[in-house]
């Protein structure tokens, strides 16, 4: 029910039901978050992200990576701004943002809701997959 602070190398990161803010870092493993409320700061390399937004998730979030994976899944109740930029990936939803490229850069935003609250990802070589629940 409260915040959690994770990191780890080599091995899978897995949190579930995290009411307060979570914290994670890896390096080549995969970080896997379910039913997430509070604000996430999450950095991987080398390895995938992905997040479950919980249906009251709030907050200011950031998610960076390089060489992976960043999949998404927004609650329908969502209230955020989503702002994404890749360098030397790509941006895929069925949701319909724009998404816009330039040389080898795609960046996109989307307001989910109210937009009170913003999530910000960024990524070098990576695929950001954007959905809702």
């Amino acid at each position: 029910n409260g915040s959690a602070k994770l990191g780890n190398t080599y091995a899978v990161i897995s949190a579930q039901g995290i009411r307060g803010q979570l914290t994670a870092s890896n390096k080549f493993g995969l970080i896997s978050a379910d039913e997430v409320s509070g604000p996430v700061n999450v950095a991987n390399q080398n390895g995938n992200i992905k997040l479950v937004l919980g249906e009251n998730a709030a907050g200011t979030s950031k998610i960076n990576a390089s060489y992976g994976t960043i999949d998404l899944v927004f609650s329908p109740n969502s209230d955020y701004v989503f702002s994404a930029k890749t360098v030397n990936g790509n941006i895929r939803t069925v949701l319909p943002l724009r998404i816009v490229r330039d040389g080898l850069v795609e960046t996109a935003e989307y307001r989910f809701g109210s937009g009170r609250d913003s999530l910000a990802v960024t990524g070098n070589n990576v695929a950001i997959i954007l959905s809702q629940d």
